[in-house]
């Protein structure tokens, strides 16, 4: 355990690099043009931890990635990207980090998790017990879920796995 924990730690500065990304990929709920631009970065660091590219889904202009692995379902990480916040926003509250704090619109709900998402933690890789995981960001409204996103929510998540990163604001 200590062997892969130390894996992850050493991942941490990639971890940071790859939320600034998306941070500075503003996409607030009702830009759809900054979602999907979002969605492609957040496509690209995905292919490269996972090694495959996901499935772009586009319902209604709401841009969904769903990455899939094996027969079942044992694991669903389920994510957005959007955010509160207008754009222009980042122009006067641009991505930084200090110490292990990373702080910048969008960095805490929930760009975080969807960097920490895309890490392949040592429990939901394919050569382990829980064979097969789907992960599906998804753009959501605050006020009305996106309907074309309901078909993933129904399963279960039997198993969860946390990895070191900053704590993020």
């Amino acid at each position: 355990m200590a062997e892969r924990l130390d894996g992850l730690r050493a991942r941490q500065p990639a971890m940071v690099r790859e939320l600034s990304d998306l941070v500075e990929a503003e996409s607030p709920s009702g830009d759809l043009w900054a979602l999907a631009h979002c969605a492609g970065v957040l496509a690209t660091i995905g292919t490269g931890l996972l090694g495959v590219e996901p499935e772009r889904i586009v319902v209604e202009g709401h841009t969904h990635l769903l990455w899939q692995f094996g027969t079942g379902t044992d694991v669903l990480l389920l994510g957005h990207l959007d955010t509160v916040w207008p754009l222009g926003t980042l122009a006067g509250w641009p991505f930084t980090v200090d110490g292990d704090i990373a702080t910048g619109p969008g960095a805490f709900d929930m760009k975080a998790g969807l960097v920490q998402g895309c890490t392949p933690c040592p429990c939901w890789t394919r050569s382990t017990a829980w064979p097969s995981w789907s992960h599906q960001t998804r753009r959501r409204d605050r006020r009305r879920p996106v309907p074309s996103s309901s078909r993933w929510l129904p399963v279960p998540a039997p198993h969860s796995c946390s990895n070191p990163a900053p704590a993020a604001r």
